[in-house]
């Protein structure tokens, strides 16, 4: 009988020892590679790295859009919340009731019973960093029931409460906020994405200022797991430069959506190390990230935001340290001059909005096309156009439209130094060539001059100019005819792009080539900066450098951007005459500006008045003109939209402000 036992018992051995063999056979051979890159991915580690967003400066490189450093109050639940580590460690183990433990208010000094617990897990639920003596086991009737000292159940509040009070936060609003991040790893079903978030700083409270997080950073002994997070947070120059710089805002749904089928949304939590070749090579985005949305932060968006990079970190078990077994650098965003000077944009944008004008002015030097101010009122504050209210109160002034380039006016008046110097240069008239103005053209019911019922009387250029006289223009522009008057405006640069400015616009120029049918009257408009002639303040600003210099510049907003110009092909003789005319315009004792004050600065203008409506008596005031008259310095347009007056009662008084802001500038600068 003992043979066939131990025989029996010699095969159970046996079977017991193939069966082993073939689970480690499994297990080491066939599923190596499976277990091999879990364990793999335990150890890895995708980080990150964000680029620092580019600044828009000045010409002087002061700063007009910049990220500054802002420091925000965080907490890291792995250290901060111990209850949150106690409850993942109760549910691991299967425990039915485990979130009691964020239930339970501490009463006296007593201890708090949480739950039952299976007694072959406490040695896991008991280890660091729970093991301090605040939380222990208690055996009743051959059950373990755990329990926690009134510490452990009040810490992270308690903690938060110091916090609140040294940043002078609310607690109240703290805990809330951490709340639902809470909430968040508890419902988290991914191990390796809550470890992310239990081991990252969570933001409770932003912007507390340096003060006070250096006030946490000296009581850090008092605070476990509460730590100061700086951030670079995008900070502009005020209103003065809304228009131009633009703002940023968070990527929409629209957008979102594309970059997700593009496979170019990330997280800025957990990101699987499989990932690193897409992050690698592709320009990847947070679902969260903000982006230029309006004017230079959205035409420079690759530019100033530059492009992340990725580092792949393996972590060392014995020293906790990390090693990086690959890395991509980030590319940092570029910094953008420009040739913008920012007092007189600020000086210019002052002269408008202390009047409550809505317009536009520019200042160019016309000696190399440097943009030195394009001002637009009313315009909006970068930092606050993302609230919803201060949105609506910007939309419904009008605040977003950028009127220096973006927008498109009838010029009125400011055309006739072109037209003139047309005639001049194609021999229709001369210097002392005289016209007679009688109040009107041909006819009393239509092109009347702009003093009818009165007339000016017999006028030469200059003259015309200095009175800017409708009638003297309209004879010019039936001399020269409605393709010849084109192609001349066009050689001053209207009907083209002014400036080296993304969204600067092209206006429109009549000719009849482009306009069906075309009348023998629109010459005759077009030459009075009526009609359909619409150009920007920009184009304007050019032409006048045209003027000032004889040859034609490329206007130039970024520093970058090599000077470039064209020569008109007008001989010098010309422009003096068309120069001396609205010389005239300043000084002259019927000069349209002549009570102004630009005198003071020795400038050359001419004034421009646009009628809108008729029946509301409303028009576009214009100024532009350049100074001094015998070595130009600067050109200046001025823009006033929608009122009542002409352009030098209205428009000339800001150019005046602006041009004590130039050359007060210039005097403080040589000194």
């Amino acid at each position: 009988m003992r043979r066939p036992r131990a025989f029996l018992m010699l095969i159970l051995c046996a079977g017991l020892f193939v069966a082993l063999i073939a689970r480690l056979f499994h297990l080491q051979i066939l599923c190596y590679q499976q277990f091999a890159e879990k364990a793999r991915r335990k150890c890895l580690l995708l980080e990150v790295v964000v680029p620092r967003r580019g600044s828009i400066t000045d010409r002087n490189r002061l700063p007009i859009a910049y990220d500054a450093a802002t420091y925000d109050l965080a907490v890291v639940p792995a250290r901060f919340d111990r209850l949150l580590r106690l409850f993942l460690r109760l549910r691991a183990v299967g425990v039915p009731d485990a979130e009691r433990v964020f239930s339970l208010i501490p009463k006296g000094e007593g201890a708090a019973v949480i739950c039952r617990v299976p007694e072959r897990k406490l040695s896991y639920i008991l280890r660091a960093p729970l093991n301090d003596g605040s939380l222990f086991a208690l055996r009743c009737n051959k059950k373990v029931f755990l329990a926690a000292t009134p510490e452990l159940l009040s810490e992270a509040r308690e903690t938060l409460a110091l916090a609140a009070r040294l940043t002078g936060q609310s607690a109240d609003k703290l805990m809330s906020r951490y709340g639902r991040f809470r909430q968040r790893i508890i419902n988290c079903k991914n191990g390796y994405e809550r470890r992310h978030l239990m081991s990252s700083p969570y933001v409770v409270a932003e912007r507390i200022g340096r003060y006070a997080a250096m006030v946490v950073e000296a009581e850090s002994w008092r605070l476990p797991g509460v730590c100061v997070v700086e951030k670079k947070r995008r900070r502009y120059a005020g209103e003065a430069f809304g228009t131009l710089t633009g703002y940023m805002r968070l990527i929409n749904a629209e957008e979102a959506k594309k970059l997700r089928a593009e496979r170019r949304i990330i997280s800025r939590g957990y990101n699987p190390p499989s990932s690193y070749e897409r992050i690698a090579s592709a320009d990847c985005y947070f679902w969260d990230e903000k982006v230029g949305a309006f004017r230079l932060e959205a035409a420079l968006e690759t530019r100033l935001r530059g492009r992340k990079g990725v580092r792949l970190l393996e972590r060392d078990i014995e020293d906790g340290g990390y090693r990086i077994l690959g890395e991509v650098r980030a590319r940092q965003g570029e910094d953008v001059h420009l040739n913008i000077d920012a007092d007189l944009q600020r000086a210019a944008y002052e002269a408008l909005k202390k009047r409550g004008f809505r317009g536009a002015v520019v200042l160019v030097d016309p000696n190399n096309g440097a943009i030195l101010a394009m001002a637009s009122y009313p315009s909006f504050d970068p930092a606050r156009i993302t609230r919803p209210r201060y949105y609506r109160e910007v939309m419904e002034r009008g605040g977003l439209m950028e009127r220096c380039g973006g927008a498109c006016y009838l010029p009125g008046s400011t055309v006739k130094p072109l037209v003139a110097a047309a005639a001049l240069a194609e021999r229709l008239i001369t210097a002392q060539t005289t016209i007679n103005c009688r109040g009107y053209y041909r006819s009393k019911r239509a092109f009347r001059c702009w003093i009818y019922p009165n007339a000016h009387g017999p006028l030469n250029v200059a003259a015309a100019i200095e009175r800017s006289c409708n009638v003297f223009f309209f004879e010019v522009a039936e001399r020269l005819g409605g393709a010849r008057l084109a192609r001349w405006l066009a050689r001053f640069g209207l009907g083209e792009k002014p400036a080296d400015i993304p969204w600067s616009r092209r206006g429109f120029l009549p000719s009849p080539s482009n306009t069906h049918p075309w009348y023998r009257g629109y010459a005759r408009l077009v030459a009075i900066g009526q009609g359909q002639l619409l150009v920007s303040p920009l184009q304007i600003a050019r032409a006048m450098c045209a003027i000032a210099t004889g040859r034609l510049p490329l206007l130039r907003l970024f520093r970058e951007t090599p000077a470039h110009w064209r020569p008109l092909g007008i001989p010098q003789s010309v422009l003096d005459v068309v120069r001396y005319g609205m010389r005239l315009v300043v000084e002259g004792r019927h000069g349209t500006a002549h009570r102004t004050g630009l005198s003071a600065f020795c400038a050359a203008a001419k004034t421009g008045t646009a009628e809108v409506s008729k029946k509301r008596r409303l028009n576009h005031a214009w100024i532009a003109g350049f100074a001094p008259y015998d070595a130009p310095r600067v050109v200046f347009v001025v823009l006033v939209e929608k009122v009542r007056g002409h352009g030098g009662q209205v428009a000339g008084p800001v150019a005046a402000d602006v041009l004590k802001a130039f050359f007060g500038e210039r005097k403080r600068a040589e000194r």
